[in-house]
């Protein structure tokens, strides 16, 4: 395991850009508002030393969601970040204390000076399987943590448990999005943008069933047709008089919506007929 961390170290890099995406507006104004700097003229910022940012990793494996988040409150000069693993693995509990360890030991006081961290950023680990519904017993200590968590990443993971997901209707984020408190921050990255509709069908069902909203928001950052990511915040539905409403944002948000969901029919089509992907070539093999 220590092994398949540190060869895929730089997945860590793909949450911080999505986090640090220059539009929209209500994304940049909430992870201003979540990250604020050290520099910050704001007068209401609560006392440093009290002052975390609340992160829910899940299926976070070997902690590089609290890598990513860690190193820019360092950059940012941000509070500390306060990350919990919610993993299904066992295994990775230790590994994740060594990353929390390095982590601490590279931004201890001494060897910078954000002076917004005198405590170190800490991460836990927690069972949890994304696969089951939140209220399931091995959920319990994501769902007693979920009104006061700000920040829910989840990276590389779904993916690989969609038809889990699809089975059971995507129980898990469908109580997750209902039951996190307006504010929150959901950002989700994969290899793959086809599950992206049904995601996003799960953030519209919000407004409907409660006082409530999910703002959407589905940012291109890597190269080629797959690289769109996708970003969410729960707010209210009287918040969102606040921003300026965005006809040709809306537009290209539904042709994106239309144009994965073709990806996707076409991939299980595919699959339905015994596709099988290649097997990743080895570099400097022969033929």
């Amino acid at each position: 395991l220590r092994g398949y961390a540190l060869s895929h170290f730089g997945r860590a890099r793909l949450l911080s850009d999505l986090v640090t995406q220059s539009k929209p507006d209500w994304l940049v104004n909430k992870v201003s508002n979540v990250f604020p700097s050290e520099a910050s003229d704001n007068e209401n910022s609560p006392n440093n030393d009290e002052h975390v940012i609340t992160v829910a990793s899940l299926g976070g494996g070997c902690g590089y969601d609290f890598v990513a988040l860690a190193s820019m409150s360092e950059f940012l000069g941000a509070p500390r970040i306060k990350a919990t693993v919610y993993e299904y693995e066992p295994a990775w509990k230790d590994v994740l204390a060594d990353v929390e360890g390095a982590i601490q030991d590279v931004f201890a006081p001494d060897n910078n000076s954000n002076t917004q961290n005198p405590k170190p950023h800490t991460c836990g680990f927690e069972s949890c399987d994304i696969t089951l519904p939140l209220d399931a017993s091995p959920n319990q200590a994501l769902a007693s943590m979920v009104g006061s968590t700000q920040i829910f990443a989840c990276s590389y993971v779904v993916a690989e448990n969609a038809v889990a997901l699809r089975k059971n209707n995507y129980e898990f984020f469908r109580q997750l999005f209902a039951e996190a408190a307006d504010g929150s921050l959901f950002f989700f990255a994969e290899t793959t943008h086809r599950l992206w509709p049904d995601f996003i069908d799960l953030a519209r069902t919000i407004g409907s069933t409660s006082s409530s909203c999910m703002r959407i928001a589905i940012p291109h950052i890597r190269c080629g047709k797959n690289g769109h990511q996708l970003a969410l915040l729960k707010d209210s539905v009287d918040a969102m008089t606040s921003y300026a409403h965005d006809e040709d944002d809306d537009q290209l948000q539904q042709k994106l919506y239309e144009r994965f969901q073709t990806d996707n029919t076409a991939h299980l089509s595919r699959l339905d007929r015994g596709w099988k992907r290649d097997e990743r070539k080895v570099r400097g093999a022969k033929e």
